[in-house]
C-alpha cells in the first residue's frame, strides 16, 4: 500500500490504479458511528462491543459494495474500448476516470457531420459504462437481502445481509437519479447525444437533469417542513433533503470541472496522434503517449511495456499538458523503487 497524490493506493484491477480518498477516515468515522448506533436500536440484547464489532463489519461490506460498484463501471468502459485512468473511492461514493482516446480527435468533433456516427458509437458506449455500476449494485443488494431471508431475523449475520442489500440497492436508485454525474445523469445524457448525434445536447440535458433534480428535492424540503408535525422526524427529513440537494449540486460542478480537464487531456492525445502520423514518426502507438504526474513505478513500468512510443506527453492531474519526457527517461524512472 502505497500513498498517492490523491489518497492511498490500494493496489490494481484489472492494471488501473485503485486509490482510498484522502477523506476516508473522516467518511469512515461517520459511516462507523451511524451504523453502531443502528445495530444498538435494531440488537438491543447485544453487547456494546458486539454492536461496535458489526459496525465495523458492516462499514468494510460497505467500502466493498461501493468498489463493486466502480468495479462494475471499470470492466464496462474496458469492453467499450475506453481506458479507465483511475478509480478512487471511499466509504460514501466512489469515481471511475475514464478517458475515451477518441475524444478530439480530428473529424470527430462532437457536433460536426463527419464525426456523427462515431460520436453516436461513443453515447451509446457511454450508458453501457453508465448502467453498469448500478447493474452491479442492484445484483450485490438482491444477493444481500436473499442472504438475509435464509438466515434467523434480528440476528448479527441477519442485520449484515439486511444492510448490505438495502445499502446497494439504495445505492443503484440513488445513482439511477437523471442528475449528473450521478450514473442516471450519464445515461440520460448519452441517450440524448445518441439521438440528437450532438455531445452538446446531452450535456445540457444532463445539467438541466440536475437542477430540476435539486429544485425537486428542495421543493419537497419545504413541503415536508410545511405538512409534517412539529418534532424531531420534520427536522431529520429537511436536513436530509436539503443535504442531498446541497451535495448533488456540490458534485456536479466538480464534475463539469473534471470534464474540463480530461477534454483537456483528451486534446492532447489527439494533437500527439497527429504529430506522430506525420512522415518519419516512429511511435508504435502515439494515442497511449500520455504519462500522469500522479503515475509511479508500477504505472510507469506497465505504460513501456505496453507502449513503443520513443516519447511521452506529461499532463498533470488538471489535463494540462505540462511537458514530454524521453522514453529513457521513463525507464530510469520506473527502475527507482
Amino acid at each position: 500500500m502505497t500513498s498517492a497524490r490523491r489518497g492511498t493506493r490500494l493496489g490494481r484491477i484489472a492494471g488501473v490504479p485503485v486509490l482510498l480518498n484522502a477523506s476516508w477516515p473522516a467518511s469512515l468515522a461517520i459511516v462507523l458511528a451511524v451504523v453502531v448506533l443502528l445495530a444498538r436500536r435494531l440488537l438491543p440484547d447485544d453487547s456494546t462491543l458486539g454492536a461496535v464489532v458489526a459496525g465495523v463489519v458492516l462499514t468494510v461490506l460497505l467500502l466493498v459494495s461501493v468498489l463493486l460498484h466502480e468495479c462494475g463501471h471499470l470492466f464496462a468502459a474496458k469492453a467499450v474500448g475506453q481506458r479507465p485512468v483511475r478509480i478512487s473511492f471511499d466509504v460514501l461514493g466512489g469515481q471511475t476516470d475514464i478517458l475515451d482516446e477518441r475524444d478530439s480527435m480530428p473529424g470527430s468533433g462532437a457536433d460536426s457531420g463527419a464525426g456523427t456516427r462515431p460520436d453516436r458509437s461513443r453515447a451509446s458506449a457511454d450508458a453501457i459504462v453508465a448502467v453498469a455500476g448500478p447493474l452491479v449494485s442492484g445484483v450485490v443488494g438482491g444477493a444481500g437481502l436473499l442472504a438475509a431471508h435464509l438466515v434467523r431475523p434480528d440476528t448479527g449475520p441477519w442485520l449484515l445481509f439486511m444492510t448490505v442489500g438495502v445499502v446497494n440497492l439504495l445505492l443503484a436508485v440513488f445513482n439511477l437519479l437523471p442528475a449528473v454525474p450521478m450514473d442516471g445523469g450519464e445515461l440520460m445524457r448519452s441517450i440524448v447525444w445518441r439521438i440528437t448525434g450532438k455531445q452538446s445536447a446531452g450535456t445540457i440535458a444532463g445539467y438541466l437533469g440536475t437542477t430540476l433534480v435539486c429544485g425537486g428535492l428542495l421543493l419537497l424540503a419545504v413541503l415536508g417542513w410545511l405538512r409534517m408535525t412539529a418534532g424531531p422526524g420534520r427536522w431529520l427529513v429537511t436536513v436530509v433533503l436539503v443535504a442531498m440537494a446541497v451535495h448533488l449540486a456540490v458534485i456536479a460542478v466538480l464534475e463539469a470541472r473534471r470534464e474540463l480537464a480530461y477534454a483537456r487531456l483528451a486534446a492532447v492525445v489527439a494533437a500527439r496522434r497527429g504529430a506522430a502520423s506525420a512522415p518519419g514518426s516512429g511511435d508504435a502507438d502515439p494515442a497511449g503517449a500520455v504519462v500522469l504526474t500522479g503515475d509511479g513505478a508500477e504505472e510507469l513500468a506497465e505504460l513501456l511495456r505496453r507502449n513503443g512510443s520513443s516519447s511521452f506527453v506529461v499532463v498533470d492531474d488538471e489535463g494540462r499538458a505540462v511537458g514530454r519526457v524521453s522514453r529513457r527517461e521513463l525507464e530510469l524512472r520506473s527502475a527507482r523503487p
